[in-house]
């Protein structure tokens, strides 16, 4: 698929990524969005459903090209080149069923790897692991990093590597990884010698994990939205880091390259003061053109930069929650649309979020969230344990279903415990979960985020 992703934007063309284990009606949807012409696709891939594509789409003339050895041996074309400049769209990515892909021109690209920074940072002799799928915006980083600097882009079929990560990053010797702390919680502290750059993204990283890691690998903590080409912000952490050196958690840095980063008070243009909560939103050349299928929402959440000088300048609204702690670095607390009113009380669930998950190692995730029983507002914590804590397992669950454990069990009990304990040392009363439980996992949908459908059918179960 490198080969499809590179021959496409040569030719001038975006590229849709569309991930094979996607549902008929996802690719459907996308494939009409797009009114894209034509589809490639590996000669190992579901030719039914491959057939079933093309019958359904006939007017689009949607052309199979199937990218094995028979088309590397092709003749290559004489024909010339379209010019391709700056505004032309590279690729659009469907983040989730609900909102229209995200449409990243040329210069929005050439911007990120022009900083050199997050998820561009390169060394000399770099070979670099592409964990992420390339449905995912990680994959961008990675495969252009690597790519445009004359470095080593580390190919290993998905499944495989996932079955044992430890022994692929051996076996090729990558030197740089992005990877989120879910994964990187489980990297040995010693052994796999040449890994010496981690590059954490997509969610929060548990300060134990920052600190154990730091002893002797040079650490990143990025954030960024598809919206705004995979990375912001980043945090280059500090070596030798220990859980007392980073407060209450690890921030995700200053803007990088030519973006901006300000924090806004909810519904105005008024920037925050240093530790007052507010919505992150970002300017700068990495603004992507927006939502290709739906105006609407591209014209609610990408609006005229109103602290820019630049002509056109715009804004992306995150709908992230952040602050800029004392030491004048982004502080990342959650989602707007995960504040909740509790008994007329603003509660910021990321905020205890944080606080539960710092209570111990054993506690690797954690999502809060309120549920009415009988007219009662309650605040609901489901914590996900480390692997390592995990000493008894359901033999007849299905790995891949959530389900909660059983509360007698004494790593469960002891989570619990560390907790409530936390909770109770340093939150108000109102903010303190009523109801806890322990799930195997936190449900992701097919872009690897939070799927919050499940998640409340857990709460209200």
């Amino acid at each position: 698929m490198i080969i499809a992703i590179l021959g496409v934007m040569k030719a001038g063309g975006a590229y849709v990524p569309l991930g094979v284990d996607h549902p008929r009606a996802r690719l459907e949807r996308v494939l009409s969005l797009t009114n894209a012409k034509l589809l490639l696709y590996g000669s190992g891939q579901h030719t039914a459903r491959i057939t079933d594509l093309e019958e359904t789409f006939p007017s689009l003339q949607v052309a199979l090209v199937a990218l094995d050895q028979s088309f590397i041996d092709s003749d290559i074309s004489s024909d010339v080149l379209p010019s391709v400049n700056g505004s032309h769209l590279a690729y659009v990515l469907f983040t989730s069923g609900s909102t229209g892909g995200v449409g990243v021109e040329h210069h929005n690209l050439s911007a990120l790897f022009r900083s050199g920074q997050a998820d561009a940072a390169t060394h000399p002799g770099m070979r670099k692991l592409l964990l992420s799928p390339y449905t995912f915006d990680i994959s961008v980083g990675d495969i252009f990093s690597a790519l445009t600097t004359g470095n080593t882009l580390v190919l290993v079929q998905r499944e495989r590597m996932l079955s044992n990560l430890f022994f692929w990053l051996e076996k090729t010797r990558t030197t740089h990884l992005s990877i989120t702390s879910t994964l990187a919680r489980h990297l040995p502290t010693d052994g796999i010698p040449f890994l010496k750059y981690i590059n954490f993204i997509g969610e929060t990283v548990p300060i134990d994990v920052a600190s154990r890691l730091s002893g002797n690998r040079n650490l990143r903590n990025t954030m960024g939205p598809t919206e705004c080409v995979v990375s912001a912000t980043e945090y280059i952490i500090p070596p030798h880091s220990t859980t007392a050196s980073f407060g209450e958690r690890v921030p995700i840095g200053c803007p990088i390259g030519s973006t901006n980063i300000y924090i806004l008070r909810p519904s105005t243009y008024d920037l925050v003061a240093i530790g007052e909560v507010g919505e992150i939103c970002i300017g700068g050349s990495q603004v992507s053109r927006g939502y290709v299928t739906d105006a609407a929402l591209s014209e609610a959440k990408f609006v005229p930069d109103p602290f820019s000088n630049v002509v056109g300048a715009r804004m992306f609204h995150s709908g992230d929650l952040g602050r800029w702690n004392r030491n004048k670095l982004v502080e990342h607390l959650g989602r707007m649309d995960r504040q909740i009113k509790l008994r007329g009380l603003r509660v910021e669930t990321g905020e205890i979020e944080t606080v539960v998950q710092n209570a111990s190692e054993d506690i690797s995730s954690v999502y809060v969230d309120m549920h009415e029983v009988e007219g009662e507002q309650l605040l609901i914590a489901l914590i996900v344990l480390a692997f390592d804590a995990i000493v008894e397992q359901e033999e007849e669950s299905d790995s891949r279903t959530v389900h909660v454990l059983d509360a007698t069990q004494e790593s469960v009990k002891v989570a619990v415990k560390k907790g409530k304990e936390a909770c109770e040392k340093l939150l108000p009363v109102y903010m303190k979960p009523a109801v806890w439980h322990c799930i195997s996992s936190l449900p992701r949908d097919s872009n690897g985020k939070l799927d919050h459908r499940v998640l409340q059918d857990l709460i209200q179960g």
